[in-house]
């Protein structure tokens, strides 16, 4: 996706618009499912994670700043904290 149209799009979920976050979800969901199930090696667990990135970014998305990176890389890195904390040593999987 061209930057400005990542910029566009970051505009939009501050906004906290719905449409934006729909269109978020059907370009970067299944990328996201993907990362997290290499992480956690299972599809329900996996399938349960995926939703959190896309309900949790009101808040983050105060933290994209198109300037370091594309909204992509983004949401994937802010996919990547559940699972990550979930599969420490000393948490369960």
């Amino acid at each position: 996706m061209p930057e400005n149209m990542d910029a566009s799009l970051a505009e939009r979920l501050r906004a906290r618009d719905q449409q934006a976050l729909a269109e978020l979800y059907d370009r970067y969901g299944r990328l996201a499912y993907v990362l997290i199930f290499r992480i956690v090696r299972n599809q329900t667990v996996a399938e349960d994670l995926v939703q959190e990135p896309f309900s949790r970014y009101g808040a983050a998305i105060q933290s994209f700043d198109d300037a370091r990176g594309s909204l992509g890389r983004w949401i994937l890195a802010v996919a990547r904290i559940g699972p990550s904390i979930m599969c420490a040593p000393g948490k369960a999987a």
